[in-house]
């Protein structure tokens, strides 16, 4: 990730104190990081692009919140993120990328400050430092779309046994991929819904 330049420091720390305008340069300049990082969970550019604007409309009510100004990349990055693996968890639609299923189904329980922090490890990578057992059984499942009846079966094993080893390699990658979050010191961004921000962001224009 690169460093961010004076200029954008100066900007950053002019929107948290409440400057709109510093924060709508900062939109402008960060929408296409955006909408890359989007497309990297969504295939759909038009709700990609729907899920960046409700970040930046996050972003606009809790940049007060952001301590570090520094942060701001990773801060962001990590809020669009949040919203599109919810919006992977509502949807639950096929033929979406493998990956950011993974990653929506192992992160499902993991704190809301871990969600908002980006990755800076692949699901492929994490999953070359599991087990070969581990890594194996989650490529069927996930991969390969084995269901866990069929893994049972292949396995000469029972049911319940593939469950409890399915929810251990989850665990494992779970663990892995937790391991990669880089935490910065950040308050965590509220809860708002899309209708609420849309209305507070266009008040303050």
């Amino acid at each position: 990730m690169n460093q961010p330049t004076h200029s954008k420091i100066l900007l950053v720390q002019q929107a948290i104190n409440g400057q709109k305008t510093a924060f709508d340069q900062l939109t402008s300049q960060y929408y296409n990081y955006c909408l890359f990082s989007a497309q990297k969970y969504i295939k759909n550019p038009e709700t990609a692009k729907d899920l960046v604007q409700e970040s930046l409309l996050q972003a606009y009510l809790n940049i007060s919140k952001l301590q570090n100004p520094n942060s701001f990349q990773a801060w962001l990055a990590g809020i669009v993120r949040h919203q599109c693996l919810n919006h992977l968890r509502r949807q639950k639609q096929p033929h979406l990328p493998i990956e950011a299923l993974i990653e929506a189904d192992i992160l499902t329980d993991v704190s809301d400050e871990a969600h908002e922090q980006p990755l800076t490890i692949t699901t492929n990578e994490a999953l070359q430092q599991l087990t070969d057992k581990h890594r194996l059984l989650l490529k069927r499942f996930y991969y390969d779309d084995y269901s866990i009846k069929e893994i049972a079966e292949q396995d000469n094993s029972s049911v319940n046994t593939t469950k409890v080893r399915l929810h251990r390699a989850r665990k494992a990658l779970e663990s892995v991929m937790l391991e990669s979050i880089i935490i910065t010191p950040t308050i965590p961004i509220a809860t708002v819904s899309i209708e609420t921000a849309k209305t507070n962001y266009m008040a303050a224009a």
